[in-house]
């Protein structure tokens, strides 16, 4: 999994910031997701309600869709369980790279490699 920030310094220098994850990526349990769903804030499970993520949509349709459900919850205290296409997953890293570069100079990486129960940091070429 890759995280990239472009971006500019108060300077007007560039500036690239990376973050880059390895490691294992598990399918939570229906019992751990329902977990996690049941501390999502309303806007949160509405959007499980009315989106199924990827799918092409009508957004006026979206929009009136989610009006009337928040209005429904918010004067009937309507509970909203899981939805069934909604999912979720566990990234469990084994390594873990930061990047920065300012500028013309040069770029720092940062590398924890996993052992065993603890991390080790390396600087790393860029």
């Amino acid at each position: 999994m890759v995280f990239l920030w472009l971006d500019q310094t108060s300077d007007d220098l560039p500036q690239t910031r990376q973050v880059r994850i390895e490691g294992t990526v598990n399918k939570l349990t229906t019992d751990n997701m329902k977990e996690l769903y049941d501390i999502e804030p309303l806007f949160c499970k509405i959007r499980a309600q009315i989106c199924e993520q990827g799918k092409v949509v009508e957004w006026e349709k979206l929009k009136r869709d989610h009006d009337q459900l928040f209005d429904k919850v918010t004067k009937y205290n309507v509970q909203l369980p899981k939805p069934d296409h909604v999912v979720a997953y566990k990234l469990v890293p084994d390594v873990i790279e930061f990047y920065e570069a300012v500028g013309q100079k040069i770029g720092d990486r940062l590398l924890f490699t996993k052992d065993g129960i603890s991390w080790q940091p390396k600087h790393i070429a860029a």
